[in-house]
């Protein structure tokens, strides 16, 4: 057995944010409340940036981080298992979730010095819609967001779908049944489905305002509560038998974790599911059992977790950082609130993601719904975009054709399309994988530019960078070429 070197997650020390919520403000509604308590690394780990292999390296990192989480989280677990409370740690956060606890628990929490800081378990809408007129009347039968950014031609051209990639997606769950989904679903085999390592469901309890859930709660199979998630991941990976040629990348794979309940969910279902693709692990277990291995390469976030609906901006720092650490590249939409300094937790952690804004195919310009930077720090956001306005791809088939484009626009739509750009790169170029900051380099070097009339953060709009439009938009045949001529 190898024995752990356990010293420093250095960049996890380091807080962007200030942890402002305070006692009186968590417990101003509720006598009783669920939190997200924040930790103080208890050691540092090095010694990953020495090893060269991925899949060791991401192993290593998980195994210092699951012992990290047990040391420094020791003394409050052991007080909470005391007073017979529920909680669930998060090991790529060293965070734990406190269910139901008063306040009085919560100032016992608050003298140990490991504890960082506090904050709400909030509950948030994690989808906001566009206005009305952002949506379009859909031909069914052209794909003209793929056609857009040249999707079919790099097809052609450099015989590159995305083969041996493996997509995440979390979301409000997917139909991995679905005719265009069913082959790109990396728990299908000859002999069915399996479930374990690729599908996991953080959904515990009623979280929304609707009392119609199509899941249930901790699915034990893949579904989708709300179609969301399936048109998502669609436009990612999604090849149908019916010749309905919606996804990016449809030779890749793709893993599913349900992190909403028609659309809503909260800091702790976003955390497990984080933990779920650092780690995957067979269903019913924890992250603590997972593997690293099975990781997927790449992330796709179509979801927000807003400041406004009280999600604290510390929260999900830590893991980004270890994504990054692992070489699992993280895809995020901008958000739909459509003006400056206005992009959305986790997109706003410029360094950690690549943040997606949305641009209207349809009419040529930046859509009109799409969060602009600059991000919180004053860093450029979003990084790109890409089309997401009234996109074409699969539904759960329990809504007629299982197809759907004229209501579907955001930039929720506009962020698989990189995730499935980033799955070819890497197909095409394997030695690529894992290479966070170098790939997202060529990603943003070899766009389509695109204007705009807007100045945010004083940066002109008809210069690039920007932070209204980032680098420019998705053009497949320009960036494949130049990933044909990276030499490592």
């Amino acid at each position: 057995m190898k024995r752990l070197v356990t010293l420093s997650l250095c960049f996890l020390s380091v807080s962007l944010f200030p942890c402002t919520q305070n006692l009186e403000t968590i417990y101003e509604v509720n006598s009783h409340q669920d939190v997200i308590i924040q930790f103080e690394d208890a050691h540092q780990i090095v010694g990953d940036q020495l090893i060269v292999d991925y899949q060791e390296k991401k192993k290593f990192i998980h195994q210092n981080l699951v012992e990290m989480v047990k040391s420094s989280q020791q003394r409050v677990t052991n007080l909470i298992n005391k007073k017979n409370y529920s909680y669930q740690q998060f090991f790529a956060a060293n965070s734990l979730a406190l269910f139901n606890a008063d306040q009085n628990l919560l100032k016992q929490i608050l003298l140990f010095s490991e504890v960082k800081c506090v904050s709400l378990n909030a509950k948030v809408q994690g989808v906001s819609l566009p206005k009305r007129d952002n949506f379009y009347l859909v031909d069914e039968k052209l794909e003209f967001n793929q056609k857009h950014i040249k999707t079919y031609q790099a097809w052609e051209k450099f015989k590159v779908k995305g083969k041996g990639i493996v997509i995440g997606t979390q979301d409000s769950g997917v139909e991995v049944t679905h005719p265009a989904l069913a082959k790109q679903y990396r728990g299908k085999s000859k002999s069915g489905l399996n479930h374990d390592y690729n599908w996991h469901d953080a959904i515990k309890g009623q979280l929304s305002q609707w009392d119609d859930n199509h899941c249930g709660y901790y699915s034990k199979t893949p579904c989708d509560d709300q179609s969301h998630g399936s048109h998502t991941i669609g436009t990612a990976v999604g090849y149908g038998g019916d010749g309905k040629r919606i996804g990016v990348a449809p030779e890749a794979k793709f893993i599913a974790c349900r992190n909403m309940e028609n659309l809503t969910g909260s800091v702790a279902t976003y955390l497990e599911c984080f933990d779920f693709f650092m780690a995957p692990y067979p269903v019913g277990s924890s992250s603590e059992k997972g593997d690293p291995k099975k990781a997927p390469h790449i992330l796709t976030n179509s979801w927000a977790c807003p400041e406004k609906e009280g999600c604290d901006n510390n929260s999900f720092l830590k893991t980004l950082q270890t994504l990054k650490r692992m070489g699992i590249m993280v895809v995020a939409a901008s958000g739909n609130d459509g003006r400056c300094n206005s992009i959305n937790n986790p997109a706003l952690y410029s360094d950690y993601v690549v943040s997606v804004g949305g641009l209207n195919h349809r009419y040529g310009k930046i859509a009109g719904f799409s969060s602009m930077g600059p991000s919180y720090d004053g860093s450029l956001s979003p990084h790109l975009i890409a089309p997401a306005s009234s996109v074409y791809s699969s539904v759960p088939m329990r809504f007629g054709s299982g197809y759907a484009g004229h209501w579907w626009s955001g930039t929720s739509m506009a962020a698989p399309h990189v995730a499935g750009a980033i799955a070819l790169m890497w197909s095409m170029k394997p030695e690529l994988i894992g290479k966070i900051d170098l790939t997202k380099k060529i990603l943003l070097n070899n766009l389509d530019k695109y204007p705009s009339e807007l100045n945010c953060g004083g940066i002109s709009g008809s210069k690039h960078p920007n932070n209204d439009s980032g680098y420019g938009s998705l053009n497949l045949l320009k960036l494949l070429d130049r990933v044909s001529r990276v030499e490592l």
